[in-house]
């Protein structure tokens, strides 16, 4: 049944990355696009650069609101855990766990707040940035710079 569940989940997702690709550029969550600022703008102005072509909310979602169990096409779960005592400015706001499709953990470490919307696992080169589709926060998933995966929440950690 998990199996099953997880297939439709990706079946599902499969059709929403589709229908996004296929959007004109201003309505796509593309940072470039909807801020108008290009990447180097941004690095001469001291901030934090998001590549062109990633899939990331332009409105801030709120830290808690990423907590949750997300499902992955190509690795299996996705665990993020938030501290609900968080300090104001704080950087390392909580914790992820990535594993494979046969459940075995290949990411795992404390999240790190880079920006509104984007996110690192401390000590690795993994990254992710967050967007939301029809209501339902989703992960776009980078190693070493290069896409590996999207994630879907199925389940939110309300606390």
């Amino acid at each position: 049944m998990k199996k099953l569940f997880a297939l439709i989940t990706a079946v599902i997702m499969v059709f929403s990355i589709t229908a996004c690709s296929k959007a004109k550029p201003d309505e796509k969550n593309n940072i470039g696009s909807e801020t108008g600022v290009d990447s180097e703008a941004s690095v001469d102005m001291g901030a934090p650069v998001v590549e062109n072509g990633r899939f990331i909310d332009d409105k801030a979602i709120p830290v808690l609101d990423i907590a949750g169990r997300y499902v992955g096409i190509n690795y299996g779960d996705c665990i993020v855990s938030i501290y609900t005592d968080l300090e104001e400015f704080a950087a390392e706001v909580g914790n992820v766990e990535i594993t494979n499709q046969n459940g075995e953990v290949v990411y795992s470490g404390n999240l790190i707040q880079v920006m509104d919307n984007k996110y690192e696992i401390k000590g690795t080169s993994a990254d992710f940035t967050v967007y939301t589709d029809n209501e339902v926060i989703n992960l776009e998933f980078y190693v070493d710079g290069k896409h590996e995966d999207y994630f879907t929440m199925v389940e939110p950690y309300i606390s």
